[in-house]
């Protein structure tokens, strides 16, 4: 090329670069459907939408359970009703759960109240599936996957009955405050444990101070960070110190709360086997093991089977080894074993009380680490089959288990609660008219246990009807006489 060709070619190219047309341009403004605030508005009403899909049938103004009654009938009744929640609450270490349901029964004064109650359950599952979307983003899953993983972890039988139940609203709180936990923890690293211990602890107290199962969201909130690819082992390893350092505390002062609560009032609330630690420790493992864990890895099948939950059990396990390999077969051990020990963690509070009797909604913890588990076991096949299309085949089987889970979710709260509910109150609504007679006027025939108009009858929870607790008789059949009375008055 000549030198002058040269020249001009250069003069060219500086024109070019320093033109107003070449120059930085300035970042684009975000329309307003962009912006940071609105796209978290629009992400949880579609997850408000999903869980109103799934769990609206609750809010149906004359559906009422079990203990709702009782509380109810203790609201309008009973004169020292606040003194008598606020201790039951700190009986069982529970004292903010006792707080928070006193605040919310001060406004509810008919079985229709309660439908404010349990619209306010669905805002918190909507944002219980929010901040678990986060830390799945976080953790290194896609926005489809997120999505769809932390709707399908809300769509669990633990989470179909505290949607059922309106008195076990706050329990969902617990578990918000618990994550808040971890979150600090993990933002507070670089600052040391003692900086992490003392801002994370008192969030977790006060999640384990609400209901102490609840709180063991911790566990899954933590697997999801460590799981991560992007965070190295030191870092990991770090978190993991701080933040069991940070669970065992809180459990040991929850449990001295209950403690003092016992010294201070002369009594034991519920179950005295609730108040006490177990001392037979390996047969409340076996229990574990044959009992809650098979709930667990059964997933939304309540007619829990053994064999399911085996080949579940092997399959994470398996999948989990998996994903956790590496080089160093001691430290690929150690990583597998320490994912592993999360799991009885998740249920600690039961196995660490006397008390040998479980239900769904303690099994919440454990419920979502499980799910968890078989979703990162799931990935960790497919990456060894191929790597190429884990991407869009795992994206592809986490929407359709959501789907299906949120299918169920819907279908059990309609077959074993709501439906189940609304006929037995408004059968015995019939015998206190006198509808069948002067004498189930006087005195109503309630059902037993086995009497459920549901497809059967699990845990005292699924398809149980109210008034066969003995408890709830009496005060429900008082609080179905009020109701009758109003209508009366009304017309």
């Amino acid at each position: 090329m000549p030198i002058s060709s040269r020249a001009e070619t250069s003069s060219l190219k500086y024109e070019s670069s320093t033109s107003p047309r070449n120059s930085i341009k300035e970042p684009a403004k975000l329309s307003i459907l962009q912006t940071p605030v609105l796209q978290v508005i629009g992400l949880f009403c579609c997850m408000l939408a999903v869980v109103v899909f799934t769990y609206g049938s609750i809010l149906h103004v004359n559906y009422a359970f079990a203990d709702d009654y009782f509380y109810l009938w203790r609201r309008v009744h009973q004169s020292n009703w606040i003194t008598q929640m606020l201790v039951e609450g700190v009986l069982q270490a529970r004292p903010l759960d006792g707080f928070l349901l006193t605040i919310a029964l001060t406004s509810i004064k008919s079985v229709g109240a309660y439908v404010y109650l349990r619209a306010f359950t669905l805002l918190e599952v909507a944002g219980l599936a929010y901040l678990i979307y986060g830390a799945l983003i976080q953790g290194g899953w896609t926005k489809l996957q997120s999505f769809f993983l932390s709707l399908s972890l809300v769509s669990l039988p633990p989470v179909q009955v505290i949607c059922a139940w309106s008195n076990c609203s706050f329990y969902l709180f617990a578990a918000m405050l618990a994550f808040i936990s971890i979150k600090i923890v993990i933002a507070k690293q670089a600052k040391g444990i003692i900086s992490q211990v003392f801002s994370a602890l008192p969030f977790l107290l006060f999640s384990m101070t609400i209901y102490q199962p609840w709180s063991m969201f911790y566990w899954l909130a933590l697997a999801i960070h460590l799981s991560s690819r992007s965070i190295i082992n030191k870092e990991k390893w770090s978190c993991l110190r701080s933040s069991t350092v940070v669970f065992f505390l809180a459990a040991v002062l929850d449990f001295f709360i209950m403690v003092i609560g016992k010294s201070c009032f002369k009594q034991t609330a519920v179950s005295p086997e609730r108040s006490h630690l177990t001392k037979h420790v390996l047969e409340k493992l076996s229990w574990f093991l044959n009992g809650p864990l098979v709930d667990a890895l059964n997933v939304n099948h309540l007619m829990a089977n053994t064999v399911i939950a085996f080949v579940a059990g092997v399959y994470i396990l398996g999948g989990l080894w998996l994903y956790l390999k590496s080089e160093q077969k001691r430290q690929s051990l150690l990583s597998w074993a320490i994912a592993i020990s999360f799991v009885p963690l998740a249920y600690v509070p039961n196995l660490a009380i006397a008390e040998s009797y479980y239900t769904y909604r303690t099994e919440f913890g454990l419920s979502v680490l499980v799910m968890f588990y078989i979703y990162l076991s799931t990935k960790a096949y497919l990456q060894q089959i191929s790597k190429l299309h884990t991407k869009l085949v795992l994206s592809t089987v986490i929407v359709f288990s959501s789907l299906m889970n949120l299918v169920i979710a819907h279908n059990h709260t309609i077959d074993f609660f709501v439906s189940p509910q609304l006929h037995e109150s408004e059968m015995l609504k019939a015998e206190l008219r006198g509808d069948f007679g002067e004498s189930k006027k006087l005195q109503p025939v309630y059902p037993e246990r086995g009497d459920t108009t549901a497809p059967f009858n699990r845990h005292d929870e699924f398809g149980m009807p109210s008034f066969a607790c003995p408890w709830v008789r009496e005060p429900g059949t008082v609080i179905l006489r009020d109701e009758i009375n109003r209508l009366i008055n009304k017309d």
